[in-house]
C-alpha cells in the first residue's frame, strides 16, 4: 500500500502570472518601460508648470498664486 504524502511536502507550483513571467516578453517589457518613462515625464512636466504659474505672479500675492496653481491643476484635469 502507498504511503500519502505528507502534508506541505509537495512543492507549490509557481505561478504563471508572476512578474518575471511577465517581463520576459520583450514586446511587453518595452511597453512597460514606455510608459513609465513617460509618466515620469508627465509628472515632471506638472511640477515644472505649476511652479512657473507660481513664479510668474509671485509679485501679486499668494491669492493670484493660488489661483495661477488651482488653475494649471484645473487644465491638467481637463
Amino acid at each position: 500500500m502507498d504511503q500519502p504524502a505528507a502534508v506541505g511536502a509537495a512543492e507549490q507550483p509557481t505561478p504563471a502570472h508572476d512578474l518575471r513571467g511577465v517581463l520576459a516578453i520583450t514586446a511587453f517589457r518595452r511597453l512597460w518601460i514606455a510608459l513609465t518613462l513617460s509618466s515620469l515625464g508627465d509628472w515632471l512636466g506638472f511640477l515644472a508648470t505649476t511652479s512657473l504659474a507660481a513664479v510668474l505672479v509671485r509679485d501679486q500675492g499668494y491669492a493670484a498664486q493660488n489661483f495661477a496653481v488651482a488653475g494649471v491643476l484645473a487644465l491638467r484635469l481637463m
